[in-house]
């Protein structure tokens, strides 16, 4: 809902999205601040009444912000003046001091960027998108400023137009972009599919696991033989397409496949140098193949971290693969039985010593082996050996 009051003035409420979404938090935020409270006073332990100490202010105070959110929120203009009023203050913008923005979608709401790129000593101001008329507010801004993200689409079209190496004519050029457009997609569904099938046909796990093991490899390559058409990474507004969702897609499903295996390592230090091995080769692999492309701010780091992931996870998903050999045998008795955790439960079965184990300890069981086991009664422990030497433990 907005206002004309005089002139250029314009006043912008909240939306009635967001109202809703402000109401549905200040309900869940006051039955955990009731819950909080309850506990408090049952609280039969110390860490219950830590928890609830910390908590219930965080609970308050969700209260409080999301009830000013939805009575106070406004967005004025006042000839070249943006005033937002928060929760706890106002933000006063004079697009004056801007001549170029943003809008940026990644985060949980739209927001427009506004910078002065010929002063960087203004700093930059962000504008968050929570009224219903932001087609309104940004062409407000846009007859007042540059677009950055226009400026970057049309300096690609530009770019993808003049290049002699993608076709004869300019038609064939933007032809060959959505192509690679097309490439790229099926690509990234390719690996989606990968992924998911893993989870339902674990006859062909050794398959799925050695594509989503080479997915990273060969998306570079393809982007590679792109003609620079399939980046690595790129901007929030641009014609080209990316490798990058499917680039994390693929490492995504390697780390939830390796994430069955994390507890039943036997010897951590096993895993180090096939992980390193694997870190390296991605992380310089990736740097070699996309070495002629501008890496946005973050990249870097990007890589390396996706890259050590990788290689962690890599490591312990291809030691499974192929026959595996049972290296030690152990017969334990179940001493006691628990489960972690609420809807993703673990389950976690007390035996007695086996192996290198002096003491009793916790096994990590699948939930039907876990309500079939009683206390008292004896399994096997079976020490399997996979194809990079990783030693994990099975229960049979």
């Amino acid at each position: 809902m907005s206002h004309n009051n005089s002139g250029n003035s314009r006043v912008f409420f909240l939306s009635r999205g967001w109202k809703i979404f402000s109401l549905v938090i200040v309900i869940f935020a006051a039955a955990l601040s009731a819950g909080m409270v309850y506990l408090l006073f049952i609280g039969d332990s110390l860490f219950s009444l830590v928890v609830a100490l910390v908590v219930l202010p965080l609970g308050l105070l969700g209260i409080l912000y999301f009830l000013l959110l939805y009575k106070r929120y406004r967005v004025s203009i006042e000839e070249s003046v943006i005033t937002v009023q928060c929760p706890f203050g106002k933000n006063i913008i004079d697009t004056g001091n801007y001549d170029s923005f943003r809008i940026i979608t990644t985060g949980e709401v739209p927001q427009i960027l506004l910078l002065n790129t010929n002063n960087k000593k203004i700093k930059k101001k962000t504008l968050e998108l929570m009224i219903k008329e932001k087609a309104e507010l940004v062409d407000f801004i846009g007859a007042k400023m540059v677009s950055l993200d226009e400026k970057d689409i049309n300096d690609d079209l530009e770019s993808i137009s003049g290049d002699q190496n993608l076709g004869i004519s300019e038609e064939d050029r933007l032809n060959s972009l959505k192509k690679a457009v097309k490439i790229n997609r099926i690509l990234f569904y390719l690996v989606l599919a990968a992924g998911i099938a893993g989870f339902f046909l674990p006859q062909y796990s050794d398959v799925l696991v050695t594509i989503l093991f080479m997915a990273p490899f060969a998306l570079l390559v393809f982007a590679r033989l792109s003609n620079g058409l399939i980046k690595f990474d790129v901007k929030t507004r641009t014609l080209y397409p990316s490798i990058f969702g499917a680039f994390v897609v693929s490492i995504s499903f390697l780390i939830f496949r390796s994430a069955i295996f994390l507890s039943r390592i036997i010897d951590w230090r096993e895993v180090i140098i096939p992980a390193i091995v694997l870190t390296l080769a991605l992380s310089l692999f990736t740097f070699i193949t996309t070495r002629k492309e501008k890496y946005l701010k973050g990249t870097i780091a990007g890589i390396l971290f996706f890259s050590l992931l990788y290689g962690c996870s890599a490591s312990i998903s291809i030691n499974t693969l192929g026959k595996q050999v049972i290296v030690e045998s152990h017969n334990v008795t179940i001493l006691d039985k628990r489960i972690s955790g609420g809807k993703s439960a673990s389950y976690y079965l007390k035996v007695s010593p086996w192996g290198r184990r002096k003491e009793a300890n916790e096994l990590d069981v699948g939930s039907r082996f876990y309500k079939s086991a009683e206390i008292g009664e004896n399994i096997r422990v079976n020490v399997l050996k996979g194809m990079l030497n990783i030693r994990y433990y099975v229960v049979r």
